[in-house]
């Protein structure tokens, strides 16, 4: 079984926010653990969308793994 282009999405206005959804995105992967799916971390990236003109910066993580952060999808 293949699920494909799934997207979290989070309205974060300060840091917690982007902790908070670094440690929601274990969630998905606990499932899939799971149903013994995989999530392809090569495939899988990070993206900003803002209209900050100093975006707020992170590195999101599934387990070790630092998700790419990309400028479009």
């Amino acid at each position: 079984m293949f699920a494909d282009d799934c997207v979290l999405y989070s309205k974060i206005a300060t840091t917690n926010g982007q902790q908070c959804l670094n440690h929601t995105q274990s969630r998905p992967k606990s499932w899939c653990d799971d149903w013994e799916m995989v999530i392809n971390l090569e495939k899988t990236v990070s993206m900003c969308v803002t209209v900050r003109k100093r975006p707020l910066t992170f590195s999101y993580n599934i387990e070790d793994t630092i998700l790419l952060q990309v400028q479009s999808y």
